[in-house]
């Protein structure tokens, strides 16, 4: 949906030969799915069973389940050119495999890793060349999506259910299934969501979503496994297909393991949604997603699509904040924040030699002069080209 610019503009004064004018428009699971069994005399092996190897028949978002290079780890499609991948994903330039079809990495978007305040998330966000006609992706929205105790949907690209192995005697016992690699295909699988936790890894600090291995998912329960890291869970949140969560890792390694103690782990989404899209950041700030996007609670002139692209508090006064021009020898500057890890907003420089009849400007360098996690500080540069006067604006659009 496109929404019409926002007519907002800052002045500021001549400087030389330019002026300014800017304005606002609107650890790891090393994972894929393997399958479990109610069975456990005769475990049957659905992973050779078209039934997990097509689209589910309930509308779980199969066609978003992507995979990074033609063999290796998963991800998860947002939409706008944008995957969600686990952040110990190796980052690769060999395309990115989406609903049947090959996109090249975006090399130019530097991989943004998702992050807030002093979570070490396992989360990074990348971004593709071309368009997968696939609209944006629901992703859970905190205090709204009830995401635990919930069914939920696996799917993606990793190790299939190999040999089952039984050994040992009472609370030694360990039987399961190995992980196959030659059988790597794409797979859907079910589970629960079956509590809140932070990450008992040592050194990982995010909140998670946790999947028991304990069967009680039925004959289709899924748990990650090698090249499953990325994989998509995903939940029927209010009647919509949602992503809940992305995996990141697996307690048991190389087995699939018929327990109550063992799990495998994925990124709780709703806790770092409000960095992927607008109306979750809505929530998350002012507790309403039905806020205008024009809105402007904290009455410092500023529009909440403006704060929130440009990663500002909305309860406080963000003016020292908003973008600011400059001279540099031949260049006329602006510098500006934004939220990389958009992935719903557009921001175009556009120029002027008379405040009015904007293009988009002729940007010649931009350099990142400052980062904080997500949030990257920005300055452009316009060449002036013997201009007595130009102006440049940031305009902000939202997909």
């Amino acid at each position: 949906m496109a929404y019409s610019p926002l007519k907002f503009l800052l002045r500021f004064g001549c400087l030389l030969s330019g002026c300014a004018t800017l304005a606002f428009h609107p650890q790891s699971s090393e994972a894929l799915v393997v399958f479990g069994s109610n069975d456990q005399l005769a475990p049957s092996n659905p992973d050779y069973n078209d039934t997990y190897t097509l689209p589910p028949n309930d509308g779980a978002p199969w066609a978003y389940a992507a995979r990074v290079s033609p063999d290796s780890p998963s991800a998860v499609y947002l939409g706008h050119g944008f995957i969600l991948t686990a952040n110990h994903v190796a980052t690769r330039n060999t395309g990115i495999l989406i609903d049947g079809q090959v996109y090249d990495r975006d090399q130019t978007f530097e991989r943004i890793r998702i992050t807030t305040g002093s979570d070490n998330v396992d989360l990074s966000l990348w971004k593709i060349l071309g368009d997968p006609g696939l609209p944006e992706l629901p992703i859970a929205i905190p205090t709204v999506d009830y995401d635990l105790g919930t069914a939920t949907t696996l799917i993606g690209w990793g190790a299939g259910k190999g040999q089952y192995l039984s050994s040992g005697y009472g609370p030694n016992k360990i039987e399961g299934w190995e992980w196959d690699q030659s059988i790597q295909i794409k797979r859907w699988g079910t589970n629960m969501s079956d509590g809140e936790a932070s990450s008992l890894v040592p050194g990982v600090d995010y909140e998670v979503l946790r999947f028991f291995q304990n069967r009680n998912a039925g004959p289709g329960e899924a748990a990650p496994a090698q090249d499953d890291s990325g994989a998509g869970a995903f939940q029927l949140l209010g009647g919509i297909w949602k992503l809940s969560g992305i995996a990141t890792l697996s307690q048991s390694p190389s087995l699939f393991v018929n327990s109550d103690t063992y799990y495998s782990e994925g990124v709780r989404l709703g806790t770092y949604s409000h960095l992927l899209r607008f109306e979750n950041w809505k929530v998350a700030v002012g507790g309403n997603s039905a806020l205008e996007d024009l809105s402007d609670g904290d009455n410092d002139g500023i529009p909440l699509l403006a704060e929130y692209a440009m990663g500002m508090a909305p309860g406080a006064n963000s003016m020292d904040q908003l973008p600011s021009p400059a001279i540099d020898g031949d260049y006329l500057t602006i510098t500006y924040r934004r939220l990389m890890s958009a992935t719903d907003v557009e921001f175009v420089i556009e120029e002027s030699d008379t405040v009015g009849g904007w293009v988009p400007a002729t940007v010649a360098v931009r350099e990142t002069i400052a980062t904080d996690h997500t949030i990257h500080m920005l300055r452009d540069k316009v060449p002036i080209a013997g201009a007595t006067r130009k102006f440049l604006r940031v305009r902000v659009t939202r997909l």
